[in-house]
This record gives structure tokens, C-alpha cells and sequence, in this order.
């Protein structure tokens, strides 16, 4: 029985253990060297397909999926302050480093957090109902005892009328998927001691800048021109797409993509085109 071919990225062709010429003629970017099976890109990419399922299933509409993007925003500006606090951990001058140092962690959390509630404001003003708009404010002003607000216990009662339960599993799901990244990317392969604590501030924000923006942007189009809901859908699939390659990027090794769903062997020292093929 002719054992399959395995494709092997090499230079700007991929060629095959048997010189397959459908695959060995395509030209790909000379950037990518190798590809790997990355677990964690499709949990990411799983727990993203919740929303969908949302939204055909349990017909969300559009407020609900921005707020689960919303509250996603969140645990990524969290993931991003453990990892600062975790980065380069078996030093010990980068923990003085750290502790003298730690209002370096405000110039993040300031225009991070900042971002967040615009953005927050934006999904519960624009999209919300009537009544959920005014629980948010009641707690955004609940240190106010201005007339007419909502109680934190009355404005929590109006939440948990209004929102589907989905939204709990939606976040959950989310959260274990990040939380796995970090432990398993992070912490255990070890990316805490090379990490740019510098990238580490700029990277979450553009990130989550580019998702929410282009999430509203579309939502909004799609409610305000009374679209049909599953319009939603390609929405979904460009978040998944930012997030995929956000993730693909802040975990690239050197000469190396991860690519979900593609088990490939990095370059083993194979010479001209003499690829060989490895079980994965």
C-alpha cells in the first residue's frame, strides 16, 4: 500500500514525499518554513463557533454576540497583565525589575481599560434594550446616588432576565481558551522568558481595537438596514480571522507558522529537493 504523501514547506514550494506535482508547484510565501498541528488554534477556533451556533440555534441577536466580544476583550487585557507579571519568572533582577517598575503595568491598564468601557458604552447604548441601557449605567454610576438609578442587586436582575444563559457558556468557553494559551504557550514552552514586554503592551490593544471596531462597525449595518441575523455570520468568521492570525503570530517560533488542522515537520536539515517524509 503506497504510503501517503506528507507535504513539506521548504524555502517557497511545498513539495511532497512522492513529488505529488499538484502540491509541489504551489508557490507559497517564503516566509512560512514549516507548519505544525497547534491544539490550542482550534480550541480558539472552536470557541469562537459558539457565537454562530448563537445565532442560528438559539437566535441571538446582535446584542448579544457583541457582548460576549466585549467581555472576551476583557480576560485578553487580564491574560495580558499575568503575563507581564509572569514574564521572565526565573529571574530574579527581573522581579525587582517588575516590582519597581510596576506602574509600567498602568500604561497599559489606563488606555487598555479606557478602550474597553468606549467600546462598552458603544454595545450597550447602541444595541442594548431599553432596560439593559439603564442597568448598565445604574452600575457604571453606581457609586452615585443620583435619582432614578438601579440598584447594583436591581441592575444584576435585569441582566439575568435579559441575557441569554448562552453568554455565560460563551465567556467561559472563551476564558478556558485563553487560560489554556497562557499556561500551556506561556508559561510551559517557556515563551515567559523571550517575551517583548513591550509588544505585550501594544499588541492586546491594536487587537482588540481592530476586532470590536469592525464587529460594531458591521453589526451596526446590519441593524440599523434591518439585515437578516444570519448577516451576523461573516462578521463571526472576520473576528475568528483576527483572532486566528493574532494568535498564530504571538506564538510563531522563528522560521515556523502554525496552521491548524496540518501536521508538518520542521526543516531537518533536508538539502536541495530531496524531501523526505515525516510520521507526525
Amino acid at each position: 500500500m503506497p504510503t501517503p504523501s506528507v507535504p513539506i514547506i521548504r524555502g517557497h514550494k511545498i513539495l511532497a514525499a512522492n513529488r505529488n506535482p499538484m502540491l509541489a508547484n504551489i508557490t507559497i510565501p517564503q516566509s512560512l518554513r514549516s507548519v505544525r498541528f497547534a491544539p490550542s488554534a482550534l480550541l480558539l477556533i472552536a470557541a469562537n463557533l459558539l457565537p454562530i451556533y448563537g445565532v442560528l440555534a438559539w437566535n441571538w441577536s446582535v446584542f448579544p454576540v457583541l457582548l460576549l466580544f466585549w467581555l472576551e476583550a476583557i480576560i485578553v487585557g487580564a491574560m495580558s497583565v499575568l503575563k507581564m507579571l509572569f514574564a521572565y519568572p526565573a529571574s530574579f533582577i527581573m522581579w525587582i525589575v517588575k516590582l519597581f517598575c510596576f506602574p509600567f503595568i498602568g500604561f497599559f491598564l489606563i488606555p487598555y481599560g479606557m478602550l474597553v468601557v468606549i467600546l462598552g458604552m458603544f454595545v450597550f447604548g447602541v444595541f442594548g434594550s431599553d432596560s439593559v441601557r439603564h442597568a448598565a449605567v445604574s452600575v457604571l454610576f453606581a457609586a452615585n446616588s443620583a435619582s432614578g438609578l438601579l440598584t447594583l442587586e436591581e441592575a444584576m436582575q435585569v441582566f439575568r432576565r435579559e441575557l441569554d444563559a448562552g453568554i455565560v457558556l460563551g465567556i467561559a468557553v472563551l476564558a478556558a481558551s485563553h487560560l489554556f494559551s497562557f499556561v500551556w504557550y506561556y508559561l510551559v514552552k517557556g515563551e515567559c522568558n523571550r517575551v517583548n514586554l513591550g509588544a505585550l503592551v501594544v499588541q492586546p490593544v491594536a487587537r482588540v481595537w481592530l476586532m470590536l471596531m469592525a464587529l460594531n462597525l458591521g453589526a451596526f449595518g446590519v441593524q440599523r438596514l434591518d439585515a437578516p441575523l444570519w448577516l451576523l455570520i461573516p462578521l463571526i468568521g472576520v473576528k475568528i480571522a483576527i483572532d486566528l492570525y493574532a494568535h498564530l503570530r504571538e506564538h510563531q517560533k522563528p522560521n515556523e507558522l502554525i496552521v491548524p488542522g496540518m501536521s508538518l515537520p520542521p526543516n531537518n536539515g533536508l538539502q536541495g529537493d530531496s524531501p523526505q517524509a515525516t510520521r507526525a
